[in-house]
């Protein structure tokens, strides 16, 4: 999804403060953490399951810092299973929300993919990639909010995939609390732009259920299909911890950026594009 003009706009606008502001005490970090596993499969008959920890800074309500490493291992249909650590990803994200019955909120987020990867069979990558988004929500009724939001990517070179592509995608998401402690979310996503013809055109729709266990704590279960046939044929991944409380039009509150975070950016451009079938 797209991300550094607004990035700058979002910045300068949230750095306005009051001179009352300026004088109260600076609020302390809130850290949270959790781990995601999920599953995703190709219709080439590929699939690939991941293991992905969640770290979490937020020194100012708006700001928020994260780092995510992953462990991935990917079992080709024709060729023997490869397991490694994916490239690690280090995100910024910012976000505001407003008090009244629409709640409005706009959120921006941007990304660093290091390629700190192992590299057999194009786990890891060569190159550093980036992505980029922004979005914006509402909530149309009490206990329900929709968001809207586009993003843009650069998926880096790796083994199997000789170019960097970038790619551009929009989203539209919701989430409606079924009582206290449980709420369902809906996700749908498309890739509407890439800058390589190789490179897949994603599409997918999902659906979540989320549960609260107490405190921050939650336990999140979400689900997607492809829509065409350069998309995943479906992806399931299951988190817990207090990194995924809250709701946002970016980041890990977000459904649909919940997934994408789960499986890492490159997981679906690279192997959705039919170039991996097993380590060189």
């Amino acid at each position: 999804m797209n991300r550094t003009a607004p990035l700058a706009f979002v910045s300068a606008a949230l750095a306005v403060t009051t001179p009352a502001a300026a004088q109260t005490a600076t609020p302390a970090s809130t850290v949270t953490a959790g781990v995601t596993a999920g599953a995703m499969r190709f219709k080439g008959g590929l699939t690939e399951d991941v293991l992905t920890g969640i770290l979490q800074v937020q020194p100012r309500p708006w700001l928020t810092l994260g780092v995510a490493p992953t462990a991935a291992r990917v079992a080709p249909p024709d060729s023997t299973a490869y397991s490694g650590f994916g490239d690690l990803p280090v995100s910024l994200g910012l976000s505001k929300q407003w008090a009244g019955g629409a709640s409005p909120a706009i959120g921006a987020a941007f990304q660093l993919t290091l390629p700190t990867g192992t590299t057999t069979g194009g786990i890891g990558s060569r190159d550093v990639g980036w992505a980029a988004d922004v979005g914006a929500g509402f909530a149309p009724r009490p206990g329900a909010y929709l968001f809207f939001n586009a993003g843009q990517a650069l998926t880096p070179a790796r083994s199997g995939f000789v170019r960097s592509a970038q790619s551009t995608s929009l989203g539209a998401d919701g989430s409606l609390n079924l009582s206290d402690r449980v709420s369902a979310t809906a996700s749908l996503a498309a890739d509407v732009a890439r800058s390589d013809t190789i490179a897949p055109l994603t599409r997918t729709a999902g659906a979540g259920l989320g549960f609260g266990l107490g405190g921050a704590a939650r336990l999140m279960i979400d689900g997607s299909v492809g829509l065409n046939d350069q998309s995943p044929r479906w992806q399931l991944s299951v988190g817990l911890g207090t990194a995924f409380a809250g709701l946002s039009p970016v980041g890990l509150g977000n459904p649909f950026e919940r997934v994408k975070n789960a499986f890492g950016q490159s997981s679906t451009k690279v192997r959705g594009g039919k170039v991996r079938r097993g380590p060189p």
